[in-house]
C-alpha cells in the first residue's frame, strides 16, 4: 500500500487511546533497547573484582544479547502492526484509512 496523505481527520476515543498505548509503547521500547546491553554490563562488572569480572566476560552469551537487540524492534513492530489493524477493522473513512496506513508502515507527518 502506498503511503497517501490524510488530512482534517478526527479521532474517536478508540482511536485516541490506541495512540496514547503506541506512544507508550514507543517509550517501553526504546527503554528495553537501552537497558539490555546495560543490564549485561553491569551484570558482568558491578561489585566483582577483576577475576569474576574476566569469568563473566566468558561466560556472556554476547550473540543472545545481539539477537535479543535486534528483536526489540521487530516484535515493536509487530505490536503496533497488530494495534493498528484493530483500529482499522474498528473504523471507517479516513479514520480507517489512517489506521491502514500505519499498519503498513506510513509514518505520521
Amino acid at each position: 500500500m502506498q503511503c497517501v496523505t490524510i488530512s482534517n481527520i478526527s479521532f474517536s476515543k478508540s482511536s485516541k487511546a490506541a495512540i496514547k498505548d503506541i506512544k507508550r509503547k514507543n517509550q517501553i521500547s526504546k527503554i528495553l533497547s537501552e537497558i539490555l546491553p546495560t543490564g549485561m554490563i553491569v551484570n558482568i562488572f558491578f561489585g566483582n573484582g577483576v577475576l569474576k569480572s574476566s569469568y563473566n566476560i566468558t561466560q556472556t552469551d554476547f550473540e543472545a544479547l545481539a539477537k535479543a537487540m535486534k528483536s526489540v524492534p521487530v516484535i515493536h513492530r509487530k505490536v503496533v502492526k497488530d494495534i493498528a489493524m484493530m483500529q482499522a477493522l474498528s473504523h471507517s473513512g479516513k479514520e480507517s484509512n489512517f489506521w491502514k496506513g500505519i499498519a503498513n508502515g506510513c509514518g505520521i507527518q
